[in-house]
Order: structure tokens, then sequence, then C-alpha cells
């Protein structure tokens, strides 16, 4: 080749080069579900579950009922009434407890969840009752769930319990949101933000659908690997089978 049409040659092939590279920056917060937490209240939750006899309730070696939840076992969301996720695993319980608690302790709002006995992750929506219409902005609020296997020996059941507070949308968060091209987009924008509950809220969604994209389940991925939730990666995600909530009001049905 003429040392001319080398040197142009050269030129052009750096020259893609560095549109390719340019390219591929620009793409990488579609694949960058990685969580920054966004704060922390110093009260740690307990996100993976074991009574002092929970052997009676799951087969060895079964993945422990788990909150999808940082590993603080605190989170941040800008929904008034979000919806939390649960691993569930295959026990012999019938039923589950979900309480939410205000910042003294008191019950404000509670649900029951039917379970088949499979192995699964759980949606649980938060709804407006009587007394309960939404979460308060900038309060703490601790959540539990009970997995009932023996409902005369409490040792045997499985318990964890988390935090979640609502906080007003950073505006730099909402114009991003604004000009993200897809959903996968807005959760990795989410998750930068930490903004736990919309970041999972958003994946989930597009992970329920039949067909997800292998786009969603690469970012689903991700999200859980950030915080170390690898082994619920593969787990099948279904809308949980829940009672009519009960407010903290109705203490016979509490």
């Amino acid at each position: 080749m003429p040392q001319q049409q080398s040197h142009r040659y050269t030129h052009w092939v750096t020259g893609l080069t560095a549109i390719a590279l340019a390219t591929l920056g620009s793409l990488s917060p579609a694949i960058a579900q990685t969580y920054q937490p966004s704060g922390d209240i110093g009260v740690p939750g307990r996100r993976q579950g074991g009574g002092t006899r929970s052997g009676q309730c799951l087969a060895p070696g079964t993945i422990s009922l788990t909150a999808l939840m940082p590993e603080s076992g605190y989170g941040q969301t800008t929904a008034a009434l979000p919806t939390l996720y649960v691993y569930i695993p295959a026990s012999q319980a019938g039923q589950a407890e979900f309480r939410l608690y205000d910042e003294v302790d008191n019950i404000v709002y509670a649900q029951d969840i039917t379970l088949n006995g499979a192995t699964e992750i759980i949606a649980i929506p938060l709804a407006a009752t009587a007394n309960f219409t939404e979460l308060p902005l900038n309060q703490p609020y601790r959540w539990d769930l009970l997995l009932t296997c023996t409902p005369n020996d409490f040792s045997a059941n499985l318990f964890i319990d988390s935090w979640i507070e609502r906080v007003e949308p950073p505006a730099q968060v909402t114009a991003d949101l604004a000009a993200a091209p897809t959903e996968i987009d807005q959760a990795t924008i989410y998750a930068e933000a930490g903004l736990w509950f919309e970041a999972l809220d958003t994946l989930a969604a597009l992970r329920i659908e039949q067909n997800a994209s292998e786009a969603t389940l690469t970012a689903w991925e991700t999200l859980l690997d950030s915080v170390n939730l690898h082994s619920l990666i593969g787990i099948p995600l279904v809308n949980g089978e829940l009672s009519a909530p009960i407010d903290g009001s109705d203490d016979s049905q509490l």
C-alpha cells in the first residue's frame, strides 16, 4: 500500500475507533444499574430470616426468607405507596404476615399473604386504607414479615425486618428521568441516586413480563449483584396473593 494511502487508512481506523469508544461510553448507563446508597439511619435491618428452630420450616440448603433490600436494611423511595419485594422460600408455611410500623413503632398497616409452597419473589404493593393514606416524607418506617411455619411455636418461624423512608426526588433526578430514553435507563438513574425501591420496581415490572428482554435480565442481575443478592437473580417473580390491607387502628384484626 502506498505510504500516503497507508496514512489515510490509519487515520480512518483511528477515527472509527474513537467513535466506537464514544458510543460505548454513551451507552454504559443503560447497563449500569449499580445501587449507590444515599444514606443510613444507623439502625440495621434483618434482611434474611432465621428462627431459632427454622430447620423445621425449610429443607436443608434452602435460601432463607429474604427482603430484597440493600445490605444495610434501609432504602429510600419517592413513592407515597411503594411496592416492596420479598423472596419466599419453599416451605411448610401457608401464610406470611406483613406489618408496617410508624416512628414510635405502632402498627399502621398490616396484610396477610397466602403462600403456595413455591420458591418465588413476591411483590407487596402498599395500598391506602382509612387511616393510612401514604408514607410521610422524611420519616423512616420499619416493616417486617413473618413466615408462619408453626403457629404455636414462634421459634420455628422465619422473620425479616427493614426500613423504608420516603424522600422528595432531587431536581436533577427528575430532569434526568424526563430525558431517559428507556425504562432501563430510568432504573439506572434511580439506582445511582440511591432510590432503591424505584430502581427495583422499575426492573421488576419489566422482568415479570413473559418475554423479558435480555437487557432487562442483565439489568436485574446487575442491580441485585450490587447489593449482594446474586443468589436470587433467577428466582421467579410474581404478584403476591394478598388479603385486604388492615390499618393499625383496627386492633381486632391484628
